[in-house]
């Protein structure tokens, strides 16, 4: 809420409730820009609408990649602090959300952090679908 008050304050009116909303759902590079905009003495309703562009199109990437996802793996999604990669999407589309879910927990328990562990599964996946294609070349010749 602090971010929120400090915009509010440089404004030099209250938030709506959707704006207040907003200041929520930034980015430490959200909060940084507000930030140096103040110190900068930047237009901030400028600010402020650039920051609505960036969120509602960072909310139109989510949900369109949620859409390609298996429900199952909808809340393990949600947990993550930033979206997926592409490799990511692979792994989630392609594999059994059972067998994720399972290899998830596993090193989450571990203490692994699960945007980590995704990633590390997203790479051992490319890395076996790249070995299952050299083997079929090999096989080819």
């Amino acid at each position: 809420m602090a971010i929120a008050q400090t915009f509010s304050m440089a404004l030099g009116r209250e938030l709506s409730v959707e704006e207040a909303d907003l200041t929520q759902q930034l980015s430490p590079h959200g909060v940084a820009k507000i930030n140096a905009d103040i110190a900068q003495g930047a237009n901030l309703e400028q600010t402020l609408a650039e920051l609505k562009v960036v969120l509602q199109a960072s909310q139109k990437r989510k949900a369109l990649a949620q859409s390609f996802l298996p429900e199952e793996m909808l809340p393990v999604v949600r947990h993550m602090k930033r979206p997926l990669t592409a490799e990511e999407m692979v792994l989630i589309t392609g594999t059994s959300a059972a067998v994720l879910h399972h290899e998830i927990a596993l090193r989450t328990k571990k203490g692994e952090a699960l945007e980590d562990v995704v990633q590390e599964l997203a790479e051992e996946h490319r890395q076996r679908l790249l070995q299952a294609s050299a083997r079929r070349l090999a096989d080819e010749e």
